[in-house]
């Protein structure tokens, strides 16, 4: 694997290690509220796309085109 591919998906799956470790044993604290201000709009958000999906996305993508 490439340098870049290699990068990017340590970058994505740190990004998910912190969303474990948000989701849970930070959700009452101070910071896990305020990830988690989920009211009916922000619930039907698009953000969690652009956080999550489009960088496991894109590290993907750069993977297979290695291979």
């Amino acid at each position: 694997m490439s340098t870049l591919a290699t990068t990017l998906v340590v970058l994505v799956a740190a990004l998910h290690v912190w969303f474990l470790v948000l989701e849970m044993f930070l959700w009452t604290r101070p910071i896990g509220l305020r990830a988690f201000r989920n009211t009916v709009e922000t619930a039907r958000s698009k953000r969690i796309l652009y956080v999550q999906a489009v960088p496991a996305l894109v590290a993907l993508v750069v993977v297979l085109l290695r291979y």
